[in-house]
Order: C-alpha cells, then sequence, then structure tokens
C-alpha cells in the first residue's frame, strides 16, 4: 500500500478501464502539474481519458493539444481524484497526428490557484537540490 505526501495510507485510484493508475509524492512533478493546470490547461480525450496538454487555438479556433508524460498524466488524474482539479464541458481538439474530436476540458478551481501560488513560494530545504518546478513546458 503506498502513502500519501504525509505519510497516510492511500490505494491507487481505478481508470474507467478498471485498471489502477500509481499515485506519487513527488512534489516537484505535482507543483508542475499545477502550475501548467492554471495557466495553459489539460484536456482528457476518449473513453480512456487520456491526458493531453492545450497549446493555441489554429486559424479556425480549434485548440491544439499536446503529448504529456505518463507521469504527468497520472499526477492529473491523481488531482482529479483528489478534487484539486475537476473535469469541465466538452470542447473541440486537434490531437494525435491533426485527428479532430471532442474532450472535456480539466479546470482548475480558485482554491487551487492559491494552493498552487502558495506551495511555489515555500522554501525549500537544502537537501532537496534545486527547484525545477516551472522549468520547460
Amino acid at each position: 500500500m503506498d502513502t500519501d505526501l504525509f505519510g497516510n495510507p492511500v490505494q491507487a485510484t481505478e481508470s474507467p478501464a478498471g485498471k489502477k493508475r500509481p499515485t506519487t509524492n513527488d512534489m516537484d512533478l505535482i507543483e508542475r502539474v499545477l502550475h501548467v493546470a492554471c495557466t495553459d490547461g489539460y484536456a482528457l480525450i476518449g473513453p480512456q481519458e487520456r491526458v493531453y496538454r492545450t497549446g493555441a487555438k489554429d486559424a479556425h479556433g480549434i485548440v491544439e493539444l499536446e503529448y504529456v508524460t505518463a507521469a504527468e498524466a497520472n499526477a492529473v488524474h491523481q488531482l482529479i481524484d483528489t478534487h484539486d482539479l475537476t473535469v469541465g464541458g466538452q470542447h473541440h481538439y486537434r490531437y494525435r497526428n491533426h485527428r479532430e474530436g471532442y474532450g472535456r476540458s480539466v479546470l482548475a478551481p480558485a482554491k487551487t490557484h492559491g494552493k498552487s501560488a502558495r506551495w511555489a513560494a515555500l522554501r525549500r530545504p537544502t537537501t532537496w537540490g534545486t527547484n525545477n518546478t516551472h522549468e520547460g513546458k
């Protein structure tokens, strides 16, 4: 059995397909996911709710989606399960070699924006190394 950030026991959540999703205690990853959710955003595509990062709109107003790593996708689902992120309505997206279809947006509530800002402002212990939370995209 896994533990959460505070050492409490947690069980892995199940995906819609019935598979267990791994959870993470990596605060750098969680902070990075929250930062992206609060700025760029994520979208869930298909019945298996694959996670993509939202990008720019094209000339027709369709939002382009970018792949995310498996660890980032699992962290997004973990934050949805803990209600730090919520799933919104359907939107038209372009993804995976210019396929077009509908997906659901991932929203960051106001409490999550505040939590993300507080965590980003915390001073990190020197034993944690450098903070690469908001580097790269």
